[in-house]
């Protein structure tokens, strides 16, 4: 199986994740597009869905799109963190030429083999501010 993985996060980092810790620093978090979707993935359904992933190996490999359930934009999970933080979170739009404006996955052969994600992306964004700043 080929697995192409999106946006992963979770207590140990990932794009959302380094964009928690930009915003908890009082930072402006940068995107390149607005709105800049993803289908982001946190580490605990990472972890559920490799043996189901390595059992459905086979020749020729499968491509398989590893992301979450859910589109998220940056602009909304920067949202999320301003109820978390409680205060404004910035963002900076910077667009280099031939960049994509975002990275969707479609999930359909991931939910056949796997099954859903079990986190859904505030719950896992939410554990993430949790455990990375002891905060809740």
């Amino acid at each position: 199986v080929i697995a192409r993985m999106n946006a992963s996060y979770g207590p140990n980092g990932g794009l959302p994740t380094y964009h928690l810790d930009t915003a908890v620093a009082g930072e402006a978090v940068t995107t390149r597009w607005d709105p800049c979707p993803y289908s982001p993935i946190h580490e605990d359904d990472i972890n559920a869905q490799v043996e189901a992933l390595l059992d459905a190996a086979a020749v020729p490999a499968g491509i398989v799109n590893w992301a979450g359930d859910d589109v998220v934009t940056v602009q909304e999970w920067c949202a999320y963190f301003e109820d978390l933080l409680g205060r404004p979170v910035p963002i900076n739009i910077v667009t280099p030429p031939g960049t994509s404006h975002g990275n969707i996955g479609d999930v359909t052969v991931r939910r056949s083999i796997t099954g859903p994600c079990q986190v859904g992306w505030k719950d896992g964004l939410r554990q993430t501010y949790e455990l990375r700043y002891g905060e809740s």
